[in-house]
């Protein structure tokens, strides 16, 4: 008979909430915060023109920034820029969290002698303060979840053997303006590149267009069932199809928003 102790149950920390209006205003306003100040997203050569810069101050509704390296001018005083803060967050019984949040805002003014301090004077740049801040990152394209109200699920029409085509369900794991994630049978395990025909659904609409497989796919388990995960970037063939797809992201980006104002005033 053994008379080792038994051994603890291993802890797992539960994943912390996500921060609130009030917490992320606190970690990103503050002075010295790291700053990417992004001025272009363009989505036909699918990069991002951004600069770095810092909080230097919080005035009242004015937020300032350290002047960017090549420097902005008067006249990109009224250009929309999207200002992003990275920061880290600290949890009791958490790990160290990086956090990125931030908002879109028009550059209201270019300071060239800003006090600092004492005889300290730098160039900066004005904006409004946010009124709400956003979790986001740096990606070419914003990735969500789809919220499960949104009911969304893809179907995919590929070549099977002998160029049949085949119908494959899909989940959709995540979602961008760009691409998305699926999770789907094994029945398929595309290769880098492999092009395909998609069909997307969710509660009160639906689009069709094309799609391309952009690196290898992975197998997993989910829920006990073993799935692929193939990651995707949209090809879409006229504006509309772009215009469309990017009405649903603002929609499920507003859905979370909402949700998550309501849960904060609970």
């Amino acid at each position: 008979m053994s008379h080792h102790p038994p051994k603890p149950a291993a802890q797992h920390n539960p994943k912390p909430k996500p921060p609130t209006q009030e917490e992320l205003h606190k970690l990103c306003l503050r002075q010295g915060t790291n700053v990417d100040l992004v001025l272009e997203r363009n989505d036909q050569r699918e990069t991002l023109e951004t600069r770095p810069s810092l909080v230097y101050d919080l005035r009242g509704k004015l937020l300032v920034l350290a002047q960017v390296s090549p420097a902005l001018g008067k006249a990109n005083i009224g250009e929309v820029m999207e200002i992003t803060f990275l920061t880290r967050r600290f949890a009791a019984g958490q790990e160290p969290e990086s956090i990125r949040a931030g908002y879109v805002t028009p550059l209201q003014e270019v300071v060239q002698n800003f006090p600092l301090g004492d005889d300290l004077r730098q160039p900066a740049l004005v904006f409004l303060a946010p009124k709400h801040l956003r979790l986001m990152n740096l990606r070419m394209h914003h990735r969500m979840a789809p919220p499960l109200e949104f009911a969304m699920r893809a179907v995919l029409t590929v070549r099977g053997s002998a160029r049949v085509p085949r119908k494959i369900p899909a989940n959709i794991a995540d979602i961008s303006l760009g691409g998305a994630l699926l999770y789907h049978s094994p029945q398929w395990e595309p290769e880098p590149g492999s092009e395909f025909y998609l069909e997307l659904f969710w509660d009160g609409g639906n689009l069709e267009l094309e799609g391309q497989v952009i690196r290898g796919s992975l197998k997993i388990m989910l829920q006990g069932e073993l799935k692929i995960a193939t990651a995707i970037r949209f090809k879409f063939g006229d504006a509309a199809q772009r215009t469309a797809m990017f009405q649903l992201i603002g929609r499920m980006e507003r859905w979370e928003i909402a949700q998550r104002d309501a849960w904060e005033k609970e």
